[in-house]
């Protein structure tokens, strides 16, 4: 039973997304690059997942456990994506870039991928994306597929200590590689983080609740996962929306106080 309710609550999360941006896509285009722009809501519900994920992992990675070095490994991924996503506190804080970055990143911030790789549709950002996009359906649904019907490369890979995600969680990592492929003629970047951080934050969050649940002495139990998932994902939109009103209401306060110090007579 618990399966079937992590399941529902999964796919429920994932139609939920799926049919918002679809509805936003099609009906208004527009409102595809507010929400998907920095600064705004679907920019922090990708940096709120990622952080949810990255606590999970550095709780798993400081517990004993034969996968502690991959969510150390993912915790720190985690954090990097997280810091991306709100260019380090540069917008948050209204910073201007610093002068080498400014020259050398495309993009005009504090962003070591767009530093590195360029804007949209620069070659080396082309190639980041089509490997990702083979990472997630290597991971997210070939690998998972294979270790369940216990193919041997799945179970020695297992055995390394690398974790199989739950195999419900292959509709976040197939649209996150669709999307990064750039099939369709909007912002798909963006978009498919929208799909790949809560799947890293149910990930993390399934394999935590299942070592609590080996624990004779705590409360915790795995088929508390479904309303896990579901509480992570109101904590994540909830927290998304708060910020993204609170930090536009700062940068506007900034922009009239300085407005203000400009006008007032001397």
């Amino acid at each position: 039973m618990k399966v079937k309710v992590d399941a529902i609550a999964a796919y429920t999360l994932f139609g939920f997304i799926m049919a918002f941006f679809t509805i936003i896509v099609i009906r208004f285009p527009m409102g595809n690059i507010w929400i998907t722009s920095e600064g705004l809501p679907g920019d922090w519900l990708r940096f709120y997942f990622y952080v949810i994920a990255l606590f999970f992992s550095a709780r798993l990675a400081l517990a004993k456990s034969r996968y502690r070095f991959f969510f150390a490994v993912l915790g720190l991924a985690c954090l990097y994506a997280a810091g991306e996503e709100i260019s380090w506190g540069q917008r948050l804080l209204d910073i201007a870039t610093p002068g080498f970055p400014s020259h050398q990143n495309l993009r005009q911030a504090t962003n070591l991928r767009h530093f590195f790789t360029g804007p949209h549709g620069a070659v080396p950002q082309r190639a980041i994306e089509v490997l990702q996009a083979g990472a997630f359906i290597v991971y997210g649904v070939i690998f998972p597929l294979e270790l369940r019907i216990g193919s041997r490369p799945a179970v020695w890979i297992n055995r390394l200590g690398i974790p199989a995600p739950p195999l419900y969680l292959w509709p976040f990592f197939t649209a996150s590689a669709l999307l990064k492929l750039g099939i369709f003629t909007f912002t798909e970047p963006g978009l498919a983080d929208i799909f790949l951080s809560p799947a890293l934050a149910i990930l993390t969050c399934h394999f935590w609740l299942r070592r609590q649940g080996r624990d004779k002495r705590s409360a915790v139990r795995p088929r508390h996962l479904g309303a896990a998932i579901l509480l992570i994902c109101v904590i994540g939109m909830g927290l998304a929306a708060a910020t993204s009103l609170v930090s536009g209401k700062i940068v506007r306060l900034k922009a009239e106080l300085h407005t203000w110090s400009r006008e007032k007579p001397r």
